[in-house]
């Protein structure tokens, strides 16, 4: 953290010369010091446009964010003539010195540090009404959540192995030098829901899904909750968005083409790429569809999961030249592969209610959102016994979020192992729930800077 933290001085200044007005349509601002930036509403607006930007990254919700996890799961298959990306988590065998995982470190860090200058500076702004400085500090409270949560999903043990004792991740709330320990898993998942339940009161729905909301917050709660086993809030948290009559499931008929464009009335938080954003080679559909690098296929397990009678979903995959390649994310604005992830979109919501509905027993409401997404992907509807509505629910989780960076979360947060049914020589076929490699190391650079950091057990 040293490191990163000596670095955000470099990176401020650049955050706050503002290079993301095509993002939001904003008037970059031109020669600005760090602390004439900080001095009024218009600079602390962009800082905070800064930060979305930061999450375009490559790194971030550009690509390796979403597809790490994948990569180490069973939706997708490594092949043998990759061009050697994601390698390491395919086998899960991973180094300290994984550029990807110090990525994931040093670029999450860079965006709590932006957003932390924002939370530790705004009641010194001038200028802006109140209603639109508690905006700046809800977006900024939901980023640096979202950012932690993001961190202590990748680099820990989910909460539910050692009940939140293992050690976590560095929360960072202020912007500082600093050789900073480790909390546990329960202080950090306690950070971001105290930094969510504050941003709920702050904000409003009226940029959504581009920007951070009030649903957007509560959406995230209701993801986090579902983490800590706190299945009470999911339903509420998941109520208080699916209540809110802003959002709509997209209908069977325009649904598989609906991945193609933005702004659809299921979103409700969107990491957007507008056509000029382009990633070449690196945008996210690239790694999966046969026109890019296609090094990450459909395997035969998501396959078979995608083969009930009527489900649409399993168009998304295509056998091109004699090989199974994906096409969730097919392209933009006529841009091969680039895509606006949905980070929080309003099927997971259905799903988030339905498995913790599943888990207090309240078995009736958890089938009625799990036919609901059933029903929508053209499947018929089903009334399981009551033993088997939390493996149909976790099914229908596998199917709708398929390739969105849930599936091997969801399996390891429910003590689960990941099993493959297809692998190979670069492949690991099985990864067990709780197990040390089944958390990405601590990067080598962070070891080495910072005398307080411990390093996880096997690495």
């Amino acid at each position: 953290m040293k490191k990163i933290i000596y670095s955000f001085a470099i990176v401020a200044m650049a955050m706050f010369m503002g290079a993301c007005e095509d993002l939001l349509d904003l008037q970059p601002q031109q020669s600005l010091s760090v602390g004439d930036a900080l001095s009024d509403f218009d600079g602390v607006t962009t800082a905070l446009i800064g930060a979305y930007d930061k999450l375009q990254d490559v790194d971030l919700y550009g690509r390796n964010t979403l597809v790490m996890p994948e990569a180490s799961g069973d939706n997708v298959i490594l092949t043998l003539d990759n061009s050697n990306r994601f390698t390491q988590n395919a086998l899960n065998v991973f180094t300290i010195s994984n550029g990807d995982v110090e990525d994931q470190w040093t670029d999450w860090y860079n965006v709590i540090l932006r957003v932390n200058t924002i939370i530790n500076n705004i009641d010194g702004v001038s200028g802006g009404s109140q209603a639109d400085r508690d905006q700046v500090l809800g977006e900024a409270l939901f980023l640096r959540a979202l950012a932690h949560f993001e961190m202590v999903r990748g680099f820990a043990q989910p909460i539910s192995t050692g009940g939140g004792s293992n050690p976590g991740i560095p929360i960072i709330l202020v912007s500082e030098i600093g050789e900073p320990a480790r909390n546990t898993v329960g202080e950090v998942y306690n950070q971001i829901v105290a930094d969510l339940t504050s941003s709920v009161g702050l904000m409003t729905n009226a940029q959504a899904p581009f920007r951070a909301s009030t649903d957007a917050a509560r959406a995230l709660l209701s993801r986090v909750y579902l983490y800590m086993e706190d299945n009470a809030n999911v339903v509420s948290m998941a109520d208080a968005v699916i209540n809110s009559g802003n959002y709509g499931l997209e209908p069977t008929a325009t649904y598989l083409a609906s991945w193609e464009t933005d702004g659809g009335q299921e979103e409700i938080f969107t990491a957007r790429f507008l056509g000029n954003e382009t990633l070449g080679s690196d945008n996210l559909g690239n790694i999966y569809i046969q026109e890019g690098y296609g090094d990450l296929r459909a395997s035969q397990d998501i396959m078979d999961a995608l083969s009930g009678a009527g489900d649409i979903r399993i168009q998304f995959i295509r056998n091109v030249a004699g090989d199974d390649y994906q096409y969730k994310f097919p392209g933009q604005l006529g841009v091969p592969g680039l895509a606006s992830p949905r980070i929080l979109r309003l099927a997971e919501m259905h799903l988030n209610r339905a498995e913790a509905n599943a888990k207090l027993g309240n078995f009736a409401a958890a089938i009625t959102d799990l036919n609901l997404i059933r029903n929508r992907a053209g499947l018929a509807s089903i009334t399981p016994a009551d033993a088997d509505v939390l493996t149909e629910v976790l099914a229908e989780r596998r199917r709708e979020l398929a390739w969105e960076g849930h599936r091997t979360y969801d399996l390891f947060r429910n003590g689960l192992d990941m099993v493959r049914v297809e692998c190979n020589a670069i492949s690991a076929c099985t990864i067990s729930a709780g197990a040390d490699d089944a958390i990405w190391p601590i990067p080598e650079k962070e070891m080495e800077a910072n005398p307080n950091m411990v390093q996880n057990p096997g690495y």
